[in-house]
């Protein structure tokens, strides 16, 4: 049997307490954000792709 791809996983039997405590699947996406946008996220160096995902995050949570 073949390698499944991460968005042919259905998860969703998996209760979402636990679902929580393991690592969120990441996709590839492209998306155009402003110069001023990035040049910020960058300022402290590596890792703002990280910041930009929690920042997005804690945004959709407090939405809800």
């Amino acid at each position: 049997m073949g390698r499944r791809k991460k968005a042919e996983i259905d998860n969703s039997g998996i209760p979402r307490a636990e679902r929580k405590l393991s690592k969120p699947l990441k996709i590839v996406i492209t998306c155009r954000v402003d110069v001023d946008i990035v040049d910020w996220l960058k300022k402290d160096g590596k890792g703002y792709q990280s910041r930009l995902n929690s920042i997005l995050r804690q945004a959709m949570t407090e939405s809800l």
